[in-house]
């Protein structure tokens, strides 16, 4: 599939939500529409952590184990023929009529954006659950269980633990626990100085890229301030309950990001800078797949929204659960087209010598 550069819904990030986002922005349910270009950006394979572990909806009688909720919304994701990039989002502009989206050397343009990157960036953690990879994930009293039991295990071996800046507390647990020797190796996303307060442990200031070995955990590959760099390992501990205080996934964006590195919406999943959207994780807790999934669809309706708005002067129109607004109250769930027939132009343009000059290339007036 041919992936252009210009689109009227970009989405970041691959999980529940973002795949969600994209599906309700590219085929709204409605019976007459306007159909919209969407492309979707992720920079691991779709279904991020949901792909890890069983995973409940609302309980267990509604779940999903392994790949079977993404495998249903890849479904979808197929039918209305999205692209799926993978790559990791550089740089990103969002102000103006057209935002910028950047993955290496290419960008990206779209009048709106939809934010879903979750709790962190995914590696291929699943691949080595089990087998040496172990997740702070149920609770501090059953995390100092397992970090004694792991320090025992790996006694005068190398135990590697990853995650945000918030990994304090967490650490102070692990070495706490390791009262038979275990080498322990700090991987910190946003490095505040926290090696001064534990001795023995070696803190690196970067982010886990792979994990690697053939039966079971070998070692791990980290970015790091001084480029890529492989650490041994026997046992690694990728430290969530530090992502769920403090997110990593995004650069800080002035305006829409609070100071734990989340992003605030409002009930439409609208952030505080116009055409920009937000949804799941990445919007803080809590945290759960049901509530992800949800909140996409949200954000992908009000993306498409948004743009038929920049294109045809209104709200769109054609939803068959969206009602038509009078006096800035519900009035009818109508579904009808557009009253005008020509879409606008979006962006910023000037007419000249009956040429339009828009965005650098000339489009005849006529």
């Amino acid at each position: 599939m041919r992936i252009q550069d210009e689109y009227d819904v970009i989405v970041v990030g691959g999980g529940p939500a973002g795949m969600s986002a994209a599906i309700r922005a590219r085929r709204p349910r409605t019976f007459n529409f306007m159909p919209e270009s969407v492309l979707l950006i992720t920079d691991s394979d779709p279904g991020g952590i949901s792909n890890w572990r069983e995973v409940y909806m609302t309980g267990p009688s509604w779940s999903y184990r392994g790949d079977e909720l993404t495998d249903k919304i890849m479904a979808d994701l197929r039918r209305y023929d999205i692209p799926v990039l993978r790559g990791e989002v550089t740089g990103l502009e969002l102000g103006g009529n057209v935002k910028i989206v950047r993955v290496g050397e290419r960008e990206f343009r779209a009048p709106a954006v939809v934010l879903a990157t979750g709790l962190k960036h995914v590696a291929n953690e699943r691949k080595f659950m089990g087998k040496g990879l172990y997740v702070t994930i149920k609770g501090y009293l059953f995390i100092e269980r397992l970090f004694r039991e792991i320090c025992r295990q790996n006694a005068g071996k190398n135990v590697v633990i990853t995650g945000s800046s918030a990994i304090k507390e967490t650490l102070r647990m692990l070495t706490e626990a390791n009262t038979e020797g275990a080498k322990i190796t700090a991987v910190m996303e946003g490095n505040t100085g926290t090696e001064s307060e534990f001795s023995g442990v070696e803190v690196i200031n970067g982010r886990l890229i792979s994990v690697e070995g053939k039966e079971k955990v070998e070692g791990v590959r980290i970015s790091g301030e001084d480029g890529e760099m492989r650490i041994p390992a026997d046992a690694v501990i990728v430290d969530f309950e530090s992502y769920m205080r403090r997110n990593r996934t995004l650069p800080e964006i002035a305006g829409i990001m609070n100071e734990k590195g989340f992003i605030d919406v409002d009930a439409s999943m609208r952030t505080s800078v116009p055409g920009v959207f937000a949804a799941g994780d990445i919007t803080g807790p809590p945290f759960s797949a049901g509530r992800a999934v949800g909140q996409g669809i949200t954000a992908g309706l009000e993306a498409y929204c948004h743009v038929h708005t920049a294109k045809f002067g209104e709200r769109c129109p054609g939803y068959a659960f969206y009602p038509m607004f009078e006096g800035g109250e519900p009035a009818a769930f109508e579904v009808k087209m557009p009253d005008t027939g020509r879409p606008r132009l979006i962006g910023d343009f000037e007419a000249k010598e009956g040429w339009l000059v828009f965005r650098e290339a000339k489009i005849e007036d006529t």
